[in-house]
């Protein structure tokens, strides 16, 4: 009888650990691919977090990824965490955010009230980079492997909705950190752009990816690329396309004053007010040249 009872408790607590497996296991592994998601919205828009966290989370929701990789909580979150991840180990020269904005802005008027550039000249261009010292070779190996994970995430996302402009993206810029071959970079970047013409992230890559690209662009690149810088002055974006200007080159220079050209008073005097306070100048027909005042 006793025999009989340990058994029936035996295979009771077998059943109850079985079914707590086939509950907790499916909540396990959406409680962490909403982690997966939630993480990935905020890298985004740039909001940071420390490199132990993303690497916690990217090798807990690993086993989930390759199993079920289509679950709409790793479309996008998965490259994006990826990417962050890498980034330590790449040369990055990004716009910033908004929320810098001001930040940055305040620190140019600090920097431009000891040497202010003198009205009618253009920009200074930025001093020559200093040579780059030899790679660390645990470090180059470090950086081509995070790339390799974050283009395999990219192109399993892409399997499952080959319609993440935010995704396209992301490739065009692993691209620019690996092989850089420009054809691939403006494959990527049209893909990028037919699937999400309007979305301001997007834009904003978009136009820093082409800009390096210029010389290469045929006229409807070039056309389309002058609407997405318009369309930025229009999210208010502005920061940005001063950023832009203040380290384009010549060629680069002049095609960004003639879409800046084409923006309101409002925006136009935005622009070049921050470009004056990061140090440079820009002539924009709607913006009163400094140190002269009409008179009343």
């Amino acid at each position: 009888m006793l025999r009989f009872a340990g058994r029936a408790v035996s295979i009771a607590l077998a059943g109850a650990g079985l079914l707590w497996v086939a509950i907790m296991v499916p909540v396990i592994s959406r409680w962490q691919e909403e982690d997966l998601s939630q993480v990935g919205g905020r890298v985004a828009v740039l909001q940071f977090f420390q490199p132990e966290i993303l690497e916690a989370l990217d090798n807990a929701t690993s086993a989930f990824a390759e199993a079920r990789p289509c679950r709409p909580a790793e479309r996008e979150g998965r490259p994006l965490i990826r990417i962050e991840r890498s980034a330590p180990y790449l040369n990055l020269g990004s716009p910033s955010s908004d929320d810098e904005e001001e930040n940055i802005a305040e620190e140019a008027d600090q920097q431009a009230a000891k040497s202010s550039p003198i009205p009618g000249q253009p920009a200074t261009a930025p001093a020559p980079p200093k040579a780059a010292a030899a790679e660390d070779p645990a470090r180059r190996q470090m950086r081509i492997e995070r790339l390799a994970a974050t283009h395999a995430a990219a192109l399993m996302t892409l399997r499952c909705n080959p319609y993440s402009s935010l995704t396209w993206t992301i490739l065009a810029f692993v691209e620019t950190q690996g092989d850089n071959n420009p054809e691939r970079i403006l494959a990527y970047v049209d893909m990028s752009d037919l699937t999400g013409p309007r979305e301001k992230l997007t834009i904003l890559r978009r136009v820093e990816l082409l800009l390096p690209l210029f010389d290469r662009l045929d006229e409807r690149q070039k056309a389309r690329l002058g609407q997405q810088i318009r369309q930025l002055a229009q999210e208010r974006a502005l920061f940005p396309l001063a950023l832009f200007v203040i380290r384009a080159t010549p060629v680069q220079a002049t095609f960004l004053v003639e879409q800046l050209s084409q923006l309101n008073e409002k925006h136009q005097k935005r622009v070049a007010t921050y470009i004056r306070r990061l140090g440079g100048y820009i002539d924009l027909p709607l913006v009163e040249p400094e140190g002269q005042r009409p008179w009343r």
